[in-house]
């Protein structure tokens, strides 16, 4: 959490040496996000960076629309809006960042995914027949009755009368 949010990270651990059960309940709340993120951490370092980065850039975006809320001056309007849509076209970009990094990924699985399909229509006869085998080797379990070969329009072939 302290990679991602810095500051919460330090206010919930303040609330954690106040109020364990309260800190508790917040975690619980917001556990599975912080799960998510440590997660993505560890599987994909580069989408992580860019998830803090679009997050950082947005909470800065939000600290200049407050600033720009409290500004009285035409001057210091015009720089803090163009300061705001500046932040906002970086996280646009660390966004777009993200978006073409999962489809890399999609395309290097359809990829995988395509070459495994070839493969096995490749090795069709070899599949059928390694299935044949094991199919004739297996253990074979009576049906049960509630199977169509155990009704009695038709009866199993080894039964006795």
């Amino acid at each position: 959490m302290r990679a991602f949010y810095p500051r919460i990270a330090n206010r919930f651990a303040r609330l954690r040496e106040r109020d364990p059960a309260a800190a508790a309940r917040l975690l619980d709340e917001r556990f599975p996000l912080v799960i998510q993120l440590m997660k993505q951490q560890e599987r994909n370092p580069e989408m992580f960076r860019l998830r803090v980065t679009e997050a950082r850039l947005l909470r800065e975006a939000m600290r200049l629309r407050w600033r720009y809320s409290k500004a009285t001056d035409e001057a210091a309007k015009t720089e803090l809006a163009g300061a705001i849509k500046a932040k906002l076209g970086e996280a646009f970009d660390a966004r777009q960042a993200m978006r073409q990094r999962e489809l890399e990924e999609l395309a290097d699985r359809l990829a995988a995914l395509r070459a495994e399909q070839d493969e096995a229509v490749a090795q069709r006869e070899a599949i059928i027949m390694q299935r044949f085998e094991r199919l004739l080797q297996a253990p074979i379990n009576r049906p049960s009755p509630s199977t169509p070969a155990a009704t009695p329009s038709s009866p199993e072939p080894d039964a006795t009368p």
